[in-house]
């Protein structure tokens, strides 16, 4: 579960990350602020757009009076189970610059908790990071308070939020906010021993030399400026027809005019 919305240091990534969590086994869906129209112009907007459909399913989100874009798309994620999906599908919340690259440590969660927090023990004071929180919507729908009956995330969000909660990490304190309120089990996956997150390559620190056990990587910004750090990482990472794909994609968009 990904979203976006026009600022290119994070809808380049889109259709690489949703391509990526489509190998490891996952259905991606992005969410995407505004309709197509806001993505026609410039040609890089269109060509990305275009990309994100490839290899997603789009939902678009609407603006919120009150609040800033930025808000309305992190928390998004959240309510992704506002949409018609069934009650049994299971939702995996992600960002959308931050590239999985260990498929079997994403994929030996323990099903028998209602919720399995990747990562669940970053914070001292049970707050959960957005990266990653997984489960049946049907389960997401009583973490957010969100009925049946909705049937539209943007609905969902417009009920739900208030205008001036813009905090940058609003999205993580809502979280944090419910599942104090939710009574369902919870699966924590430990991976923060000493306030950082084991096997990640992190922008803040940027430190690749081919080691081959990461579990994650939170990419560089822009990702267009950073390709000769970027491209190792997925020659590394990725099978020959997905490192095809991703280097094709940015070598078109590197070459079409701003």
């Amino acid at each position: 579960m990904l979203a976006t919305n026009t600022n290119m240091d994070y809808c380049y990534y889109a259709p690489i990350v949703a391509h990526m969590w489509h190998t490891i086994g996952y259905e991606p869906i992005v969410n995407v602020l505004g309709d197509k129209t806001e993505w026609d112009q410039p040609c890089r907007l269109r060509y990305i757009y275009d990309n994100i459909c490839a290899s997603a399913r789009i939902i678009a989100l609407q603006r919120i009076p009150g609040l800033k874009d930025t808000t309305v798309v992190q928390v998004s994620r959240l309510f992704i189970a506002a949409e018609p999906f069934d009650e049994n599908d299971y939702i995996l919340t992600s960002d959308v610059d931050m590239l999985p690259l260990d498929r079997k440590w994403f994929t030996s969660q323990d099903f028998n908790y209602d919720v399995n927090c990747f990562g669940g023990d970053a914070y001292p004071d049970d707050g959960l990071p957005m990266c990653y929180n997984g489960a049946k919507v049907n389960e997401w729908r009583m973490i957010m308070n969100i009925l049946v009956s909705c049937n539209n995330i943007n609905a969902a969000m417009k009920t739900a939020l208030t205008a001036g909660e813009d905090d940058w990490f609003y999205d993580e304190i809502l979280l944090k906010k419910k599942i104090k309120l939710y009574h369902g089990t919870r699966e924590i996956i430990k991976r923060w021993p000493g306030g950082n997150p084991a096997r990640r390559l992190d922008r803040s620190g940027w430190d690749f030399h081919g080691q081959k056990d990461l579990i994650d990587c939170h990419s560089v910004r822009p990702g267009l400026a950073h390709w000769d750090k970027l491209e190792p990482v997925f020659k590394a990472y990725c099978d020959d027809a997905d490192y095809k794909y991703i280097k094709e994609y940015t070598e078109n968009l590197l070459a079409m005019e701003v």
